[in-house]
């Protein structure tokens, strides 16, 4: 996936100014993106600002004026922050509407300000036939580099109308900067876009100034005469020099490894789309500090994860609905004594719908019903799921498929307290692999189920054990110690440790570092496995429980075996209530690779059959021998939580709140033990459904909208 378009771009100049490296008035970095309006031709745009800040972070509460129309910060409950360089960085990103020319400074609390000069007028070049677009530059991680020690740095600039995009010195007779100086200690190399730092400099902090602009070629101009730019967008970076190590000298840079995309890569991103990126680093003789992160909201980043010579940082975006600009970057920085930066861009494509599409979702399956007249020049049996063993039948009207919430490769994503299923139909060419010129179809299929559901998924058990047990469910809930449904039990709690299982070997633990300099490890986190039969007597059973860093568990870690082995990473809170479980996580001794944890756990439930017995506890090494039948159980039912974000607790803001609860799989062991029609705990939504067709357009299409679209009569 990662394999995918690179652009190449111009750069012809930058300015540099140096820093009082004490002063702080100026951001370690600052880009803007800038997106023309169409409905008013062009006159204004929206700018999504984003800044890197030096520490202490300031707040956004003066970007838009009190009753500011179209204006809107970005907060995160995990912000991008660094502590390369000292004092360390933030990321502060906001957006509004402002006039296509646009000249102001922003003032970032009382710290930070930064002159911003944008040319965007409305033009629609003869290439496009469309208001252009100005250029997109990727704001890397605060540069860093080191005296007497030569360093390279490219940038990263993508212009979606395939112009030529340069970069040009910024000018102070023009209102674009102040004091506007070249050092000889840096040159350019602008075909590459790339800055060379020779290393003949003091140590300080550098300010880089300059105008990206998109260039449109034209005829008739001598080779003096430079070609009027169709849009100039300011570019704000800084490259901090730092005293060398009189003992390591000039020691080789970080090098990107592995699967890491090279820098400038493009990934065209669908609806509902997840991409998962992993920058590894390798370092023979130093070792990599900090892998510094700086890309779009509701980006899920993984700790540090290190061995002897290699580091690795893995993210995770997914594109729901959102009023970013069509172009996201994310952009690594390997610190070592010095930064190695890399940036990719997603690139999320605005796509229509064609002909009338009818997606039905229930509590356990989403309908799909397709017009085959809408489908013409496609090969209606190369099409399928994200599984090719689940059927997508059709006949000469309709294509019809019904996907299971809980297979044919149906995935399932947390989004800010949302849970979304999707899956997508789409054109296997079958046959020999010659290059065919034919159209093919990419069609996202998406349910949701609001805020306030999402947070539990329930399974429920048989109908034919109702009688006995009464109508039970079942789900997986995490929380912090003291926090959840029971904060009084957990916060002062009595533990049961339980008996040691076989320990597995021939396994290197991964380290994992928090996510941001100012957060601290959270080792403790609570699981509980939860029942809630409305007749008495009735006990929850666990008799096993794993975890996984995949959703589809190819490599499962025990946790729990046999209701009652476990290891030093888990012990069992007893509880007043026996139709639930509390297991206390210890997460420093649990086998974790990367920043997600999926937890899947088998259970039944028991009941004595008379007042004088009780249900065995797994923990006592008797066994009862008596030839009457003391209790019942139900059928064995597995049940799977959602992606565990593993936490870590910001030293300067602890959350005030459990963690989000996780979404159970609600995947059972019988066929029947899933959701059924009946229930009314899981409400969906209808979603927007959209696809891309490569080669001839088909059917009618109406323009993308958060609804379905309907051809109509």
């Amino acid at each position: 996936m990662l394999a995918s378009l690179t652009f190449v771009v111009l750069v012809h100049g930058l300015t540099l100014l140096q820093s009082n490296p004490t002063h702080s008035a100026s951001p370690l970095g600052a880009v803007v993106h800038v997106v023309p309006i169409e409905s008013n031709g062009g006159e204004t745009v929206r700018a999504h600002f984003m800044v890197a800040a030096p520490n202490p972070c300031p707040d956004l509460t003066g970007v838009c004026a009190e009753g500011e129309e179209d204006c809107m910060v970005h907060p995160t409950a995990t912000p991008f922050t660094g502590t390369k360089p000292a004092p360390g960085w933030c990321i502060r990103r906001w957006q509004k509407t402002i006039p296509s020319n646009y000249n102001a400074t922003v003032e970032l609390g009382s710290q930070v300000t930064w002159d911003v000069f944008i040319r965007a007028e409305a033009r629609v070049p003869g290439n496009t036939g469309q208001l252009n677009r100005p250029p997109y530059v990727a704001l890397p991680p605060p540069l860093r580099a080191r005296v007497g020690c030569p360093q390279r740095i490219p940038l990263s600039l993508l212009d979606l109308d395939k112009d030529a995009v340069r970069c040009r010195f910024a000018r102070a007779d023009q209102g674009e900067c102040h004091g506007c100086t070249q050092h000889s200690f840096i040159e350019l190399n602008e075909e590459k876009c790339m800055l060379s730092f020779s290393g003949e400099a003091s140590a300080g902090q550098y300010s880089v100034m300059l105008m990206a602009e998109d260039i449109l070629p034209q005829s008739g101009l001598s080779s003096n005469q430079e070609p009027k730019p169709l849009s100039s967008v300011p570019v704000y970076l800084s490259l901090t020099v730092e005293e060398a190590s009189s003992s390591s000298g000039c020691i080789a840079e970080p090098v990107a490894t592995g699967q890491t995309p090279q820098t400038n890569t493009t990934l065209i991103v669908l609806p509902y789309e997840q991409v998962n990126v992993t920058a590894t680093f390798t370092s023979e003789l130093e070792s990599v500090e900090e892998i510094g992160v700086v890309g779009p909201p509701v980006l899920f980043r993984s700790g540090l994860i290190t061995t002897e010579t290699m580091s690795a940082k893995e993210v995770t975006w997914v594109r729901v609905p959102n009023t970013l600009p069509p172009v996201l970057s994310i952009c690594f920085s390997a610190n070592t004594k010095r930064s190695v930066s890399l940036c990719i861009e997603f690139h999320n494509q605005n796509l229509v719908v064609y002909g009338y599409i009818k997606l039905v979702c229930s509590n356990t399956e989403m309908t799909l019903v397709l017009p085959v007249t809408t489908l013409k020049n496609l090969t209606l049996g190369d099409l399928q799921l994200n599984s090719p063993t689940c059927p997508v039948s059709y006949n000469n009207t309709h294509l019809t498929a019904h996907i299971p919430l809980t297979g044919c490769g149906t995935k399932r994503m947390n989004i800010d307290s949302e849970l979304i299923y999707t899956n997508t139909l789409q054109s296997m060419h079958r046959g020999p692999t010659t290059i065919r010129r034919l159209p093919s179809l990419i069609l996202p299929l998406a349910c949701h189920i609001s805020a306030v559901k999402a947070k539990i998924q329930y399974t429920s058990i048989t109908d034919d054990q109702v009688e006995i047990f009464g109508a039970v469910k079942f789900w997986l809930l995490f929380a912090l110690p003291g926090q959840g449904p029971f904060p009084n039990i957990t916060h002062n709690a009595t533990f049961r440790h339980l008996r040691n299982a076989t320990p597995r070997k021939g396994r290197s633990v991964v380290r994992i570092e928090p996510r941001n300099a100012d957060q601290q490890h959270v080792e403790l986190l609570d699981l509980y496995v939860m029942s809630n039969s409305s007749k008495a007597r009735v006990e929850l059973m666990v008799d096993r429980c794993i975890q996984s860093a995949t959703e589809d568990f190819s490599d499962p870690r025990p946790l729990l075996e046999e209701g009652c082995k476990g290891s030093s990473s888990i012990v069992e809170l007893l509880t007043p209530d026996k139709t639930f479980k509390i297991y206390q996580l210890n997460l420093s001794a649990i086998e974790i690779h990367g920043s997600r944890m999926f937890v899947e756990c088998k259970l039944h439930l028991c009941i004595p059959t008379m007042p004088s017995h009780k249900c065995p506890d797994p923990c006592l090494h008797s066994t009862n021998t008596s030839t009457l039948t003391d209790w019942l159980f139900t059928t064995s039912y597995t049940i799977r939580s959602g992606a565990q974000i593993l936490p870590f607790i910001s030293n300067n803001n602890p959350p005030a709140a459990a963690a989000t609860a996780a979404p159970s799989e609600g995947m059972a062991s019988v066929a029947t033990a899933t959701a059924n029609g009946k229930d009314s705990f899981l409400s969906f939504h209808k979603k927007e459904i959209t696809d891309i067709l490569h080669g001839e357009n088909i059917g009618e299409h109406c323009n993308y909208r958060p609804m379905f679209c309907h051809k109509r009569d």
